[in-house]
């Protein structure tokens, strides 16, 4: 369609689907400088937070020396400071990724909310020590079986060629979510896709 019907087509697609809850977790250990990964995920971060509807409410987890978050809040007040969060992001540490899943799963699963969809959305390329709290999260996931109610499902982006990426596609498949996989060139086309969820 015309640039404008597409518009409005989008635009009405906000205001009448379902609000979410959406977490999105990235991993920036060190790894995540190499190649430009941090860059292009930055600017497919932002890209996606500008697509949100403004009733959606947005968390960032991050992990690499430490888990460190931007807590939940409505997209329309917490987008400015998600934004400057995603845009100060370095690549430090080594921290395996699965517990910052494993606490925005906790964080969505604690708000109970069967009003809106909850998800989160994992962005790692997997080359620390990945299997720390893996084990842990499967678990968790598994403890609630996946409903219409107020099921949190995690969407998983395998990025570049992790050595986890079966991992990844595993929490995607358990959690009724779905796995992806991109690299720096085409991460912008993947946060996309993912938004259409949305």
């Amino acid at each position: 369609p015309e640039p404008e019907v597409f518009a409005a087509i989008q635009a009405a697609w906000h205001e009448d689907r379902k609000p979410a809850n959406i977490v999105l977790v990235v991993d920036t250990s060190y790894s995540m400088g190499e190649g430009g990964r941090l860059k292009a995920a930055k600017q497919a971060l932002l890209s996606f937070l500008r697509e949100l509807s403004p009733r959606d409410r947005i968390e960032l987890i991050t992990s690499g020396d430490s888990i460190d978050t931007v807590p939940l809040g409505v997209v329309r007040t917490r987008r400015p400071a998600v934004s400057r969060a995603i845009s100060g992001l370095v690549p430090n540490g080594e921290l395996p990724v699965y517990p910052a899943v494993s606490r925005a799963l906790e964080s969505l699963r604690e708000l109970d909310d069967p009003n809106r969809i909850n998800a989160v959305v994992v962005l790692s390329d997997g080359a620390g020590p990945t299997d720390v709290g893996r084990s842990e999260l499967l678990r968790k996931i598994a403890a609630e079986p996946v409903t219409e109610g107020t099921s949190v499902r995690i969407f998983t982006v395998a990025y570049g060629q992790p050595p986890d990426a079966e991992a990844l596609r595993q929490i995607a498949s358990d959690s009724d979510g779905l796995f992806f996989s991109g690299g720096p060139k085409d991460i912008n086309a993947v946060y996309q896709k993912i938004l259409s969820y949305f």
